[in-house]
């Protein structure tokens, strides 16, 4: 069951709800993949390029294979940004976000930025070098 946080009245007036309850998380992350190939590409088709957050934690693990496998093809990585957040962590760390978006996500896609970063202790000394490149 989800719930939310906030009021909808705080959401404000053109606050549209979308409750869907899936199978597992299994599902919940197909879902998922299929929206995020759908909203990525509108946006490199209107704008050009699509930036997209990622999320760390455990959850967002299995989206983040599919889009790097099953769903690769379909979104055009080179128009792509990625950002997220990072603890404040050594990369080699379990719990470091870079750390999982990097072996779930960024190492599986194709994706190839001209950059890739994490602030302050994420990064590890071997990191460095290439990625501040």
């Amino acid at each position: 069951m989800a719930h939310l946080r906030a009021p909808l009245s705080r959401l404000g007036p053109s606050a549209k709800t979308d409750l869907r309850v899936c199978a597992d998380l299994a599902d919940m992350s197909r879902r998922a993949g299929d929206a995020a190939v759908r909203t990525i590409n509108e946006a490199v088709r209107t704008a050009g390029t699509c930036s997209i957050v990622l999320s760390g934690g455990s959850t967002p693990r299995t989206l983040y294979r599919l889009l790097a496998s099953e769903f690769r093809a379909r979104i055009p990585w080179g128009n792509v940004q990625i950002w997220g957040d990072e603890r404040y962590l050594p990369s080699e760390n379990p719990r470091s976000n870079y750390r999982m978006a990097k072996e779930t996500l960024l190492d599986l896609s194709g994706f190839t930025p001209s950059t890739r970063s994490s602030h302050g202790d994420g990064l590890s000394k071997r990191d460095e070098p290439r990625l501040s490149q």
